[in-house]
């Protein structure tokens, strides 16, 4: 029986969650300290829509807890226990490094958007090209800005991973390790600069599961 992994984690409470998958309850699959949570896999367990990831993602947070929990990314399917039991002695050293890591810690999200359209120096005789160099320039100008603006959150967190974003209105984004108990001052500190930004409004989410911050893929999904 084909089986998805939803995260990796250290020996301890038992699991009372369910998987995605039709309802099917979630396993643990024990290899001295470290467990592998898992769901039976059905046809459609790599479906990336957006239903399911979000259920996907609802068992990982409900995973989380108060745990130290590496989630997996969507998708990871082995073709039995043995095998993920397989690969988790082929990656001991590291999950066990990348759970030291994220021990403890949760994933907060800070992304900065445009309050508005920064003013823009045309030359008359400039082209389209040049046009939209400078506006490139304005915007990596702003979101330096905005970078420097935040620093003082590094001091709150373990660890700081860029992040992209599609949106074009999206100046700056950033994945922060957080210390649990140290969530609340983060959270205070973002508030005061937030309101000292006159370009920008700043958004935070989570606390999250540390995906950024734990090393995937640390197993790999069958037939990769």
């Amino acid at each position: 029986m084909s089986v998805m992994l939803y995260a990796i984690l250290e020996r301890g409470d038992p699991l009372t969650d369910r998987g995605v998958l039709d309802g099917r309850a979630l396993q643990a699959i024990e290899d001295d300290e470290l467990v592998a949570v898992v769901g039976e896999a059905g046809r459609s367990a790599t479906d990336a829509g957006g239903a399911r990831l979000w259920e996907y993602e609802r068992v990982i947070e409900a995973l989380m807890g108060e745990r130290t929990l590496l989630p997996a990314r969507f998708g990871s399917v082995f073709a039995d226990a043995t095998s993920v039991r397989a690969s988790i002695r082929e990656h001991r050293a590291q999950l066990k490094d990348a759970l030291r890591r994220v021990s403890g810690a949760v994933e907060l999200a800070v992304s900065a958007s445009a309050r508005s359209d920064p003013p823009v120096t045309r030359d008359a005789g400039a082209g389209p090209g040049t046009a939209y160099m400078t506006g490139q320039l304005e915007r990596w100008q702003r979101a330096r800005r905005i970078a420097e603006a935040l620093e003082p959150l590094n001091a709150l967190a373990r660890a700081v991973q860029p992040r992209r974003s599609s949106d074009a209105g999206t100046l700056f984004g950033a994945a922060y390790l957080v210390d649990r108990d140290a969530v609340p001052r983060f959270v205070e500190l973002l508030g005061r600069i937030d309101r000292g930004l006159e370009e920008a409004e700043l958004t935070c989410t989570g606390p999250w599961p540390p995906f950024s911050f734990a090393g995937q893929p640390l197993l790999q999904e069958e037939g990769s």
